[in-house]
């Protein structure tokens, strides 16, 4: 057996485990080794509540008081509480604060790990390495993406979560120079804990009268927002919050725990910078570059118009294509846009949002924007209102304008960066706006590209998030929502995301990408969307780091073993031609035969993967994501099929002890082969066993709720 083949037989082996035990095994760790795990944590090991439990007078913690003065639409509500989240539907509705609906903590983490220090992160990852439970990380709940794939980013069922919040502290430096490394150039810099949110930042940051590539929100936090990309008011001149990070501290899935820079485990660092949180480590602390902190100018943007109407459609159109003459002044922005919303007493067509030039004057920014004002002040049935404001700071901007959008509700969003050639073409571009942005949605149309970030030169020379950044103008963005606990409703509004809306957008801009903390959890072409070309680097990072899948991310997993299966196939190929070569030995032209049939039998394998995966879709689709139905699905049927034939193979009698050298070699090798592919189906009942309690798990809580 090659190398190439021991690697991903292990790689195999140790990823079939990823099926985690719930509180219902009994292999679940004893009350005793929870109570060992509190004692190592200095007791900070939490026993978790769901938040709006107080509502509910059947749950042990009720509190009508503390339920009606609690702000149920605030971020700061659930990034104050260990297992909050900002849309209930991440925690399957599990308990909301309306006492109408049942309550139970089914969507929500079992324990949690208050950690203070590295060490209790460590310590947490230990625990469930060791007792194969599924890990969850949050550090302000601040996550759009509490579901990706299986992977629940800020909170998952059945899990120990390691809550970060409390890791604090902030550590200014005039002269930073990453550890190992004395010929890198200092930067002006600072050292944040993973616990601390942008708001406390910024506010330590101003008595410096410095500032950074950072969040547009109090509760925003730094884990997911910098490991995700980033973007910032500041991204046109200096470009993404990842592209910002000098050093890490991150503790891997062995519990060890490490820095992170451009000369120390500069696989992790590069990975760190754009490949999503809790997927390779767990960030403790990051350095990023500061800057002096910059007069503002703003323009406060409202435009109206007939709902739906020419003059809506032609303004709207018109501020998307003009995003490449304002972005090229450093001209920024953040503007929301509805074909149809209630204002005041009307239903209207609108736009409201603002255009902002850091480092610059409302002269400077009047300039810029003139042609734009200009015209859409010219468009028939328009009303627009243009408001300057000069700030003296970006953060005296920011305590004015910082996002406090209401949350609580349930919501999906999806996103596009678009290019220039996406706004080249007036036409199609309206098309492809009326098609993503119907009238009753919104759509959120960030203007944070620019020179600095295409630009940009991240520490080391690159990093991980999509090359698509350094092409993009526009970010467009667009959500749905539904009704609690209507799972029908759910499903309308996550499909015309994702096959109505952001497929609009996506044949728009096809060669460009998303930003990932801001995607859609069903993005049909992920790999290629959230992370372009760094895909496979990313994966192999994944692989090696994380070898027993501790960081658990089904679409990783998905991806790994659909590659080892085509590998297989292609080396079968690669055998057959070689034996062809030695066509005087009569063995040879037996494991010829064989290799024949075998690809004789992976055809009709593919056919049975899809006839075995359309009939499980009607079963699983309204628990189970469909890409996961049909990976297990087509395991199920395709290997079981492929592997019988290769049975049938093996008993027409191969012989390798006989024949010269070469084909005792080749046969051998195809030995090896098909046990790994037995080794396959092993997985393939593995991962079918867990989709089936998935399934099983998800009707129960269903059938409690509607009790």
């Amino acid at each position: 057996m090659n190398f190439l083949l021991f690697h991903t037989l292990l790689w195999t082996i140790a990823t079939a485990s990823h099926c985690r035990l719930t509180p219902q095994s009994h292999r679940w760790p004893r009350k005793t080794k929870w109570q060992a795990l509190s004692s190592s944590l200095d007791g900070r090991l939490i026993k978790s509540t769901p938040p709006a439990a107080v509502c509910h007078a059947d749950q042990p913690t009720f509190d009508a008081e503390v339920c009606n003065a609690t702000d149920w639409t605030s971020a700061t509500t659930y990034a104050e509480d260990p297992v909050g989240a900002v849309n209930p539907n991440w925690a399957n509705d599990s308990c909301l604060s309306q006492p109408i609906y049942h309550c139970s903590g089914d969507g929500f983490p079992i324990y949690v790990v208050n950690a203070s220090t590295p060490e209790h992160v460590a310590a947490g990852i230990n625990f469930v390495r060791e007792h194969n439970i599924r890990l969850n990380v949050k550090g302000s709940g601040h996550d759009y993406l509490g579901s990706l794939g299986f992977k629940r980013r800020s909170v998952a069922p059945d899990s120990l979560s390691i809550w970060t919040k409390h890791i604090r502290g902030i550590e200014f430096h005039s002269a930073f120079r990453p550890a190992h490394c004395p010929t890198c150039k200092p930067y002006s810099a600072a050292t944040l804990a993973a616990g601390e949110d942008w708001g406390q930042i910024y506010t330590a940051a101003s008595d410096l009268n410095l500032t950074f590539v950072g969040g547009t929100g109090d509760t925003i936090g730094l884990g997911g927002y910098v490991t995700g990309g980033g973007h910032s008011p500041l991204n046109a001149m200096l470009g993404l919050a990842a592209d910002q990070v000098l050093e890490m501290q991150v503790v891997l899935a062995s519990g060890e725990i490490v820095k992170a820079n451009e000369k120390l485990n500069r696989d992790l660092f590069w990975a760190m910078r754009g490949g999503g949180g809790a997927t390779f480590g767990v960030m403790t602390s990051v350095t990023l570059k500061t800057f002096p902190d910059m007069p503002t100018a703003s323009l406060s943007v409202s435009i109206a118009a007939e709902p739906n109407s020419e003059a809506f459609w032609t303004f709207a159109t018109y501020i998307v294509s003009h995003t490449p003459l304002l972005q090229e002044s450093n001209v920024m922005g953040y503007i929301y846009f509805a074909p149809e919303y209630p204002y005041e007493d009307l239903i209207v067509g609108g736009v409201l949002g603002e255009l902002i030039l850091p480092n610059g004057t409302i002269d400077q920014l009047t300039e810029a924007t003139t042609e734009l004002q200009e015209f859409i002040s010219s468009i028939k049935g328009v009303r627009a209102q243009f408001v300057p404001t000069q700030y003296p700071s970006l953060y005296a901007r920011y305590l004015v304008n910082k996002n406090i959008a209401p949350i609580g509700a349930n919501s999906a969003i999806g996103n596009r960066l678009l290019d220039g050639k996406a706004l080249t073409d007036t036409t199609t571009l309206r098309a492809a706006m009326e098609k993503a942005t119907p009238a009753g949605t919104v759509a959120n149309l960030n203007f944070i590209a620019g020179p600095g970030l295409w630009a940009a030169k991240p520490a080391g020379g690159s990093d991980s998030v999509t090359p698509a950044w350094r092409e993009a103008y526009v970010q467009y963005v667009v959500s749905v929502t539904w009704p609690f606990q209507n799972d029908t409703a759910k499903q309308v509004q996550t499909d015309l995301l994702t096959d109505v809306y952001m497929e609009a957008l996506r044949e728009l801009a096809p060669d460009t990408g998303s930003y990932l903390n801001e995607g859609d959890v069903n993005e049909p072409n992920f790999q290629e969307a959230y992370w372009g070309s760094n895909y496979a680097r990313l994966l192999s990072i994944k692989k090696r780091l994380d070898p027993s899948d501790v960081f658990w991310c089904a679409i990783v997993l998905a991806l790994v073993i659909l590659g080892l299966s085509a590998s297989l196939l292609a080396r079968w190929m690669h055998l057959r031609t070689l034996c062809e070569d030695i066509t005087h030995d009569e063995d040879c032209r037996k494991v010829t035969s064989g290799v024949g049939a075998l690809k004789f039998c992976i055809f009709v394998a593919v056919w049975a993967f899809f006839d075995v995966g359309l009939a499980l879709i009607d079963i699983y689709l309204t628990t189970v994501h469909w890409y996961v139905v049909v990976l297990g699905s087509q395991f199920m049927g395709g290997f079981a099929l492929g592997g019988g034939c290769t049975l049938a193979a093996l008993i027409n009698g191969w012989n390798c002890e006989t024949g010269p050298d070469d084909s005792q070699r080749l046969c051998r090798q195809l030995y090896a082969d098909i046990a790994f592919l037995f080794m396959m189906v092993i997985v393939t009942w593995t991962d079918v066993f867990c989709l089936w309690n998935l399934r099983t798990r998800s009707l129960q809580r269903r059938g409690s709720r509607m009790s």
